[in-house]
């Protein structure tokens, strides 16, 4: 669970009473009374986590009708396109928001969906004054719901909950929502009349609630921005599969931004989940940890204690504030919640390699990762689910061992964890600058590319060959490449590295490029020297059975 950027327009949504909200999806499933791994897996797809509330309407949630309303009113006038109910498929899927036709590791019958996996929404009701308002957040699934493939390593339009979104594009969203609020802002009759062309069934308190106080308060906002000249997207998110969390808590730390520096660009791509509770910190640079003293340890199976993973459900819970906005210092009031989440990380495990395998390739391979990636990358073991993380060595690697991209862990600053350290949950969770990188779990590797903590290397053939490495190349909505492992593309005459001709992305495709600020594509070189490219074939092939 990482951070999705705040649009600061929204700021303006402010109630005098207080109001709270919950999934109702999540609602329905608790009434169920599931075991308590599928109650996870349901949390992660569906909860709120307590982020549909006055405050998080400040921060990172939005009302759902008028963003959607505004965004179509606009694209009918940029597009042509016709005003009229949304298939949530279609209209989000350009920012790489998965509405998939089946969840394939969901037990039993996969739940029908009417908003995109990830993005959650509940009401806001008053009686008195009278205040009804849909608000929708973001949750886990969001960036912890991956696009599964096919044999050809072609998406599937299929989703595997636990893996990594590695498409969805927060920076495009964002930008399209404020695009959008400025489009309707001095058409107000017009976009009034247009809700109920696109909501048939918006119940008429919301519309009154819009009418008479969202929509007031946001065209407000914005004018006082376009006066000041201030930024409403106070900084980004990197684009496909990238995520900016220390930006984003920084933000949520300190009042307007406070410790928002001139450079935010500690940029992280998301990880498959297998394995989470073999960490002995937290995120690429470990900068959370339940105990100082035990930041890196080697951790193996015996470690998955019941009391270990409540300890671990503080720090993840403490994710909630730069992902959903979260007040700070309320987070901890949802770690029984996470606790339900990490019973289903426990026992989670990605999609199988669903590709052709060469078997004695692989075997070789394995032993090159033995000899040369184990000590930072894990230990595996296979049984009748297929591979999975028995020992993690929490190795911190240093910034001049490593050499890639420092901008992430120089992210956190010494003010960031201080403010952190006055916070309630520091007596749960310890943070520290590291100066460096704990190698990440590489199971599901085949399907997380692009590969290094800022996502700046298109595949593991690339990553193997330091020199052949593009400072360029298309990201998002990709199909995958099974023999060099990771994006399909071929370089261009522009020095882009493409998508294959003819593949139409899913989503909207970005363009990495190596040369800005947090997103070199250096480092992790010294590893493969001296590997011939059978050796390195090899430990590729391994890679595909993780």
């Amino acid at each position: 669970m990482l951070a999705c950027a705040v649009l600061s327009v929204l700021a303006a949504c402010k109630f005098e009473m207080p109001l709270t909200a919950r999934s109702a999806r999540i609602i329905e499933i608790e009434k169920t009374k599931p075991d308590r791994r599928t109650l996870g897996m349901a949390r992660l797809a569906f909860d709120e986590f307590g982020a549909l509330d006055n405050h998080t309407l400040t921060t990172n949630a939005k009302p759902y009708k008028v963003v959607v309303t505004a965004m179509v009113m606009e694209r009918a006038a940029r597009e042509g396109s016709p005003i009229g109910p949304i298939a949530p498929d279609s209209f989000f899927r350009r920012y790489g928001w998965i509405t998939p036709t089946s969840i394939d590791n969901w037990p039993g019958e996969s739940p029908r969906l009417d908003k995109p996996l990830g993005m959650v929404s509940g009401e806001f009701r008053n009686a008195v004054p009278r205040v009804r308002l849909e608000v929708s957040n973001i949750g886990c699934a969001t960036c912890h719901a991956g696009m599964t493939y096919d044999a050809q390593g072609n998406p599937t339009g299929r989703a595997w909950l636990g893996a990594a979104n590695t498409s969805r594009n927060f920076d495009l969203y964002l930008n399209d929502i404020l695009s959008a609020l400025r489009f309707v802002k001095d058409r107000s009759d017009e976009f009034l009349a247009t809700i109920p062309r696109v909501f048939p069934d918006v119940h008429r308190d919301e519309m009154r609630t819009i009418s008479k106080v969202v929509f007031p308060e946001i065209r407000k906002r914005l004018v006082e921005a376009q006066q000041t000249g201030e930024a409403l997207l106070p900084f980004r998110n990197g684009g496909p599969g990238l995520t900016n969390g220390v930006a984003a808590l920084k933000l949520q730390l300190a009042a307007k931004g406070a410790l928002l520096d001139s450079s935010e660009h500690g940029y992280v791509s998301i990880p498959d989940l297998h394995g989470r509770l073999l960490r002995s910190s937290y995120l690429a640079d470990g900068v959370y940890a339940a105990d100082a003293d035990r930041r890196f340890e080697v951790r193996g199976e015996a470690d998955l204690s019941g009391s270990g993973r409540a300890r671990s459900a503080s720090i993840v819970a403490f994710f909630l504030v730069p992902t959903a906005g979260l007040q700070p210092t309320k987070s901890e009031r949802q770690a029984k919640r996470v606790e339900d989440v990490l019973e289903f990380v426990a026992d989670y495990r990605p999609p199988p390699f669903p590709g052709s395998l060469d078997r004695e390739r692989a075997l070789r391979g394995a032993q090159t990762f033995a000899a040369r990636c184990e000590g930072c990358h894990g230990r595996y073991a296979e049984d009748a689910r297929g591979m999975r993380l028995v020992a993690f060595p929490n190795r911190i690697v240093p910034q001049d061992e490593m050499g890639t991209d420092p901008a992430r862990w120089n992210a956190v600053s010494d003010a960031t964890v201080r403010a952190i350290g006055r916070l309630p949950v520091a007596k749960k969770l310890n943070a520290k600058r590291t100066g460096g990188y704990v190698a990440p779990i590489l199971n599901g590797v085949w399907m997380t590319a692009p590969y290094l903590h800022n996502g700046s290397v298109p595949t593991l053939w690339h990553l193997m060959r330091p020199e052949t490495r593009p400072a360029k190349f298309m990201v998002g909505g990709h199909k995958l490449d099974y023999s060099r492992v990771g994006i399909a593309g071929e370089m261009g005459a522009d020095g882009v590295m493409r998508y294959p001709a003819g593949y139409v992305p899913w989503s909207d495709p970005g363009v990495h490029d190596a040369s800005q600020p947090g997103k070199s594509n250096a480092g992790h070189e010294k590893e493969f020297s001296g590997l011939d490219d059978a050796q390195r074939d090899d430990l590729a092939e391994y890679l595909k059975t993780l």
